[in-house]
């Protein structure tokens, strides 16, 4: 690996790792904690690419791609590691429940949500038992009320907002910096390597000289214009869902993002 290719791939680094210290050093978490996670993902990846080479991961062989002892591998091995967590599950579930109530036809008319009954057909209840797999209707509203998607009226539960994100800075909420973070950079990886035939989508449009006074504006144009788009799709999406555990059902996502300017400069 050339000098050159190797300051690249720093620089890559040091942008993908400042905003993820960042919300670190906003949590109280040291970098201690994270050498440690990075170990354990160390060994968990290198073991996954050495089975997609058809060879079978060895401690050995873990010790010498990832640069860590013997020891040290085999310690992570045996330790209890699970990289994803149950709030991502639970989200992806909410997202599904709230995306039914808007497209279904037992849920909606004309693709907008029905005022619901808590129980009864064609109720609440029904629409959890049926999107949510196996959260009970009892949690789905309790998080829906304390998210303010849902509110009560005349003793009907109705859909105030579509997207799912929760008020404060909780554990799902975090988990939507690590998802949806890890979904863009496996994209980006794979375009990296595969042919452009094979390539995903990956496109962003940018200025660096956009009239400050027109922020705004091009804010909430973007907002509005992403939203028709993401909400066009969820609905094509309703339309070809399978059950919960088909065999042939597969996860996919296209995501939007907006940003600007945050810091004149950094260290």
């Amino acid at each position: 690996m050339t000098e050159s290719l190797i300051f690249k791939i720093q620089q890559m680094g040091s942008l993908i790792l400042r905003p993820l210290v960042r919300m670190l050093l906003k949590h109280g978490v040291s970098h201690r904690t994270l050498e440690q996670q990075v170990r354990h993902i160390f060994v968990s990846e290198a073991a996954s690419m050495l089975r997609d080479r058809g060879t079978k991961p060895t401690v050995s062989s873990l010790a010498v791609l990832t640069g860590l002892s013997r020891k040290e591998v085999k310690r992570i091995l045996e330790a209890d590691f699970d990289g994803l967590a149950e709030e991502t599950v639970s989200r992806n579930r909410i997202v599904r429940t709230l995306s039914a109530w808007c497209n279904h036809e037992d849920f909606s008319t004309d693709g907008l949500p029905n005022p619901l009954l808590n129980e009864g057909e064609g109720g609440f209840s029904e629409l959890v038992k049926r999107f949510s797999g196996d959260m009970t209707p009892a949690a789905m509203l309790a998080i829906l009320l304390h998210s303010e998607n849902v509110v009560q009226v005349n003793g009907r539960l109705q859909l105030q907002k579509k997207e799912y994100l929760p008020l404060e800075t909780s554990h799902e909420r975090l988990m939507l910096f690590g998802t949806d973070t890890s979904e863009l950079m496996g994209t980006i990886e794979r375009n990296l390597e595969c042919s452009s035939s094979e390539r995903w989508f990956q496109r962003k449009v940018s200025s660096h000289l956009l009239d400050k006074n027109a922020i705004e504006e091009f804010r909430a144009m973007s907002n509005q214009k992403s939203m028709d788009l993401l909400e066009y799709y969820d609905h094509w999406l309703s339309k070809h869902e399978l059950q919960e555990n088909d065999p042939n059902a597969k996860y996919v996502a296209v995501g939007i993002y907006y940003t600007e300017a945050q810091h004149e400069d950094s260290v």
